[in-house]
């Protein structure tokens, strides 16, 4: 996944090549707060840290989103929303690994609360909001 990128670079040696290229090395290091997130340096061992988790990460948390705009992919009938909802989505999938869950989004169409009581479709729609 994503998270292994830094980690591929490293073992590539393209993070020494960019160092040099970019002339990383000359740059002034500063003394960093290690306790204070904003000023913390994030480290190629941090980044380790994070996509182990990232991949060991076994329970899952159901968060159901109302949109606009879904659609079914093709290939496994699931909605999704294309790039609309995607800072949404990273911000609830930082979340959930802060605190050790996979995040499964639940889509619900907003037209499909629009139906009367009791409706299939209705109903339907808050069964899937229920489930999350």
């Amino acid at each position: 996944h994503l998270f292994n990128v830094p980690r591929m670079l490293e073992e590539g040696g393209i993070m020494n090549l960019l160092t040099a290229i970019l002339r990383l090395d000359r740059l002034s290091k500063k003394p960093q707060d290690s306790t204070n997130v904003n000023t913390r340096v994030f480290t190629m061992a941090d980044w380790e840290d994070l996509a182990d988790k990232k991949s060991s990460v076994t329970e899952e948390v159901s968060i159901a989103i109302v949109a606009k705009y879904t659609e079914k992919k093709a290939s496994s009938g699931e909605a999704y929303t294309g790039d609309t909802y995607m800072s949404v989505i990273k911000a609830l999938d930082h979340a959930s690994l802060s605190v050790g869950r996979r995040l499964k989004v639940v889509w619900v169409d907003s037209s499909e609360l629009e139906y009367p009581e009791g409706h299939e479709v209705l109903e339907a729609a808050k069964a899937k909001m229920a489930s999350a």
